[in-house]
């Protein structure tokens, strides 16, 4: 091989592109810029984009505040969002009280078809540029990384060719367990992008301060716009 393409090669996994394209249309003026990221993964170059964002939700109490993060999510990428929840998530939040803030649909179980998605674990994952858990909690990190499909959220995640986020939001002492640390890593290795709780909040089942706190729906959005310079 010579050594030109070696160089290509190894330019390939360095590539970053940004492009920003400005929507014109005047019903769209208020959202602004629409983000376009090209970046490496195993496959090849893949093109990530946020127009078409599937929005999984998992049984941490920090799913209470979603409201906000889809709002800050809609609000910046001006975004298609279908959005799939765990029976725990469920719980916590009224998946009737999500349909304000999304234009698509919410599923709840693996059967939960219709005739845009006739098959979810398969469609769902094709339809999204990319695939968000927010929250994840530690059971759903440790099912993706173990093969563990036994509900929507899990077959999605591990059927996607989409890149997949993964957002933890769990106990401080949970988070930092060398089990749930190495499925975390297990899950870097396999091209999972994480976002990794940061700074200071309180915890909402204790109310006590934390160290790692979730990113805030601003801090979040944020990330997502500039985490392709960390793939």
């Amino acid at each position: 091989m010579s050594m030109f393409v070696l160089l290509v090669q190894s330019a390939m996994f360095m590539y970053v592109h940004l492009v920003r394209s400005v929507n014109n249309n005047s019903k769209n003026k208020r959202f602004g810029e629409i983000q376009t990221f090209y970046f490496y993964f195993k496959g090849g170059i893949k093109v990530m984009n946020y127009e078409k964002v599937l929005i999984g939700i998992s049984g941490s109490i920090g799913a209470v505040e979603i409201h906000s993060y889809l709002t800050e999510i809609q609000n910046r990428f001006n975004c298609s969002i279908n959005i799939i929840m765990t029976e725990s998530a469920k719980r916590i939040v009224n998946p009737d009280s999500l349909k304000y803030f999304i234009d698509g649909y919410i599923f709840e179980n693996m059967f939960d078809a219709n005739s845009d998605f006739k098959i979810p674990h398969v469609h769902l994952p094709n339809w999204a540029d990319v695939l968000i858990i927010l929250p994840a909690t530690a059971n759903i990190i440790g099912k993706i990384a173990n093969g563990i499909a036994d509900d929507l959220l899990s077959t999605t995640a591990m059927a996607a060719a989409c890149p997949v986020v993964i957002v933890p939001n769990t106990n401080e002492h949970m988070y930092n367990r060398q089990a749930v640390q190495r499925n975390i890593q297990a899950l870097k290795e396999d091209s999972y992008i994480f976002i990794e709780p940061e700074g200071e909040g309180v915890q909402l089942s204790t109310k006590k301060k934390i160290k790692g706190a979730m990113p805030s729906p601003k801090e979040l959005v944020s990330q997502l716009e500039g985490m392709i310079l960390h793939a």
